[in-house]
């Protein structure tokens, strides 16, 4: 795997919904806080600003990002060197929402990952961190296209954080903010199984794009510094690959509403009402991504019973 990559590199704080009003770039006001209607930026189409006072004072900042930077930047970023995006900040955009709306498979993939590789506490002590590497979906690929299946899962590893120096440098204001987030989520709903949050970085292949973010890790096994058994080791393998599978398919995982007891719930994302909102499969079959019987998997049980083994850790 390459140690290095090209710029543009653009670090990414994590957002809390990807169902945010529209705000300009600049000010930050929001429609409803304004008399005047937000128009976007003819160059990304991402953009959105007030008034053209508010698009001038932006400009240094967001050229950067920009379709229409050419002039100022001495070449303009062709759509095909980012993935048929048509600007940076566009692709930007689409790999937080991706990531963001990933986050429960995400979570898990990164917790086993660190089980598989030496433990938790290692990992979060010796400044490793997760690698998800992806490309852009096919522009003619059938089907809706959708801020869940907007890229291929390509693999999952892990690599020291100072692999990614460009990609690093705000890591320690991201991973604070993280942490506060988790913290004010088990203040409610406490997890002693929590044990921190890890760099994971995101790569669109074939882009130079890469981008940061944090992932909460939970400690599955009593003792994270012993060897894991093959049984568990087995188990993490499927747990891991199924919720892979997942993300691949262009599906969402959600916790189950109905306990631990039948695993996660498995559906796509709709548009309703411009809106992008997940939608449960009631007849969810783990055969979508081929695991529906125990010749599939490592463990050689059938899905529902991994999960709950699992959960039993």
């Amino acid at each position: 795997m390459p140690t290095s990559y090209p710029r543009p590199v653009v670090p990414y704080v994590p957002k809390l919904s990807i169902q945010e009003l529209p705000q300009c770039g600049h000010c930050e006001k929001v429609q409803p806080q304004l008399e005047v209607r937000l128009k976007r930026c003819t160059g990304c189409t991402v953009t959105y600003y007030c008034s053209k006072e508010c698009q001038k004072a932006s400009w240094p900042r967001h050229k950067y990002l920009c379709r229409n930077s050419n002039k100022e930047l001495g070449g303009e970023i062709e759509p095909s060197q980012l993935g048929g995006y048509p600007a940076l900040i566009a692709l930007e955009d689409a790999v937080a929402a991706w990531g963001e709306v990933h986050a429960v498979s995400f979570t898990n993939i990164a917790s086993t990952t660190a089980h598989l590789n030496g433990g938790i506490a290692y990992n979060l002590t010796s400044s490793q961190s997760i690698v998800v590497r992806m490309r852009p979906r096919p522009q003619n690929a059938p089907g809706e296209k959708t801020p869940a299946n907007a890229f291929q899962l390509v693999d999952v590893c892990i690599a020291p954080m100072s692999t990614f120096r460009e990609v690093a440098g705000g890591w320690d204001n991201t991973r604070t903010q993280c942490e506060r987030v988790m913290e004010n989520i088990h203040r409610d709903v406490p997890d002693r199984t929590y044990m921190g949050v890890i760099p994971t970085v995101f790569i669109v292949v074939n882009t130079g794009f890469a981008s940061f973010r944090g992932l909460p890790l939970y400690r599955r096994l009593r003792d994270d510094s012993k060897p894991i058994a093959p049984q568990e080791r087995a188990l993490m393998e499927d747990i891991r690959q199924m919720c892979m599978g997942v993300v691949d398919a262009g599906l969402v995982m959600c916790a189950s509403t109905g306990g631990r007891r039948y695993g996660p719930e498995v559906g796509p994302l709709v548009l309703r009402k411009k809106k992008w909102e997940w939608k449960k499969m009631g007849n969810w079959d783990w055969s979508v991504i081929g695991m529906n019987h125990p010749g599939t998997t490592r463990t050689g049980l059938h899905p529902i019973q991994i999960w709950k083994k699992y959960y039993d850790l």
